[in-house]
């Protein structure tokens, strides 16, 4: 199956902050892509810089055992700037105590 897309110009090391739009030039989808990147990795630099490389506001991602069973608990992660949700906490597997 083959699509349409327009190109992903948008290149981390030219370091750009923003696209500017010119009267009189065509607006192109790959204006409206990079503008998107430019600013998701902005907000992923300000994640970063504020939570640090990673780290949880809510214990997000914690792992207990409860009835025997591992359990890895709700909430979110964040790493490197990406967010990660756990809707609800699961369960993995049998606890065995050899002890």
């Amino acid at each position: 199956m083959s699509a349409d897309r327009a190109r992903m110009s948008h290149d981390p090391n030219r370091a750009y902050r923003a696209v500017v739009l010119q009267q009189g030039r065509v607006t192109l989808e790959a204006d409206g892509n990079e503008a998107s990147s430019i600013a998701e990795l902005a907000r992923r630099q300000d994640m970063i810089d504020v939570i640090g490389p990673f780290g949880t506001s809510d214990n997000g991602y914690e792992v207990s055992v409860v009835g025997g069973h591992f359990q890895i608990g709700a909430g979110s992660y964040h790493i490197g700037g990406w967010r990660m949700t756990l809707g609800e906490a699961t369960a993995l597997g049998h606890f065995h105590d050899e002890l």
